[in-house]
C-alpha cells in the first residue's frame, strides 16, 4: 500500500486503511462517509477525498481488477457504501502477517523456555553436593555422639552413586545409615576413606593396629557376609 501507485496519497492511504478495517467479512463497508468520519475521528474532507482517489482507475495499480480501482460502489443509485475490490488479497495478507508474529511469539517463548530449562541444569549441576549435604539436615544429636559428619557422608553418598550402588533415599532408611555412620564417632571420615580404598559397598571401620595386626577392625558376622557377598546396600 505505502510503495505502490497510492504512493504519496496519503488521504487515500489512510481512508483504505480505515475500509479494511470497518468491512465486514465480505470486503463490503455499507457506510456513509459520514459514519467514517464518526467512526475513526478523521476529518470530513480527507475521508471525502481519500475516497475520490479509491474510486478512480488506476492503470499503474498492480491489480487489473475493476481498472485499478480500490473500491466500487455497491449501488450506483447511492453515493455511499462500497466493495473492497481485492479484499481477499489483504485480507490474506493480514492473515500471513499475524501467523508471522505468533510465530515469533512462539519461537521466542521456546527459547527463554530452553535457556530456563538449561539454567536450572546448570543450577542442580553446580549445587549437587551442597544439595546432598543440606539434605541431611535433620536432628543429628541422636546420630550418635559425635553427630554426622556432613563431609564424610556427602563423600560417602557420591563414591555408592559412582559405583552405582546408591543409597537408598527413603527417609527412614537413609537416617539408619547415617546413624550407624554417625556411630563411628570421630573415625567417620576414616571410615569413608578405608571402605572407598577397599571397593566396599558397605561402611567398614578402620583402626591404627600395633605392629604386624590388622589394619582393619575385626568384622562382624553381618559384615563378613557383606564382604563374602560384595557388600549390602543400606
Amino acid at each position: 500500500m505505502y510503495d505502490g501507485s497510492l504512493c504519496g496519497a496519503w488521504e487515500a492511504i489512510v481512508t483504505f486503511q480505515q475500509m479494511i478495517v470497518l468491512c465486514d467479512s465480505d470486503g463490503v463497508v455499507d457506510m456513509t462517509p459520514q459514519a467514517i468520519v464518526a467512526r475513526t475521528g478523521i476529518p470530513p474532507k480527507h475521508i471525502k477525498a481519500g475516497i475520490e482517489v479509491l474510486g478512480k482507475p488506476d492503470k499503474h495499480s498492480r491489480s487489473t481488477a475493476e481498472d485499478g480501482r480500490r473500491i466500487v460502489p455497491l449501488d450506483s443509485s447511492r453515493p455511499w457504501g462500497w466493495k473492497i475490490v481485492n479484499y481477499e488479497y489483504y485480507k490474506n495478507l493480514a492473515s500471513r502477517a499475524d501467523k508471522k508474529e505468533k510465530d515469533r511469539a512462539r519461537q521466542s517463548e521456546k527459547r527463554l523456555q530452553v535457556n530456563k530449562s538449561a539454567g536450572v541444569a546448570n543450577s542442580r549441576g553446580e549445587s549437587q553436593t551442597v544439595a546432598e549435604v543440606a539434605y541431611v539436615n535433620v536432628d543429628l544429636s541422636s546420630l550418635g555422639e559425635h553427630g554426622l559428619d556432613l563431609v564424610a557422608w556427602s563423600e560417602w553418598e557420591q563414591y555408592r552413586k559412582k559405583i552405582r550402588k546408591p543409597i537408598n533415599s527413603d527417609p527412614k532408611y537413609r537416617l539408619a545409615a547415617q546413624q550407624r555412620m554417625a556411630n563411628l564417632g570421630k573415625d567417620q571420615a576414616a571410615a569413608v576413606k578405608h571402605s572407598i580404598e577397599n571397593g566396599y559397598q558397605g561402611l567398614f571401620g578402620a583402626r591404627n593396629g600395633t605392629r604386624g595386626s590388622s589394619n582393619e577392625t575385626k568384622p562382624s558376622a553381618v559384615e563378613r557376609v557383606q564382604r563374602a557377598t560384595g557388600g549390602k546396600r543400606f
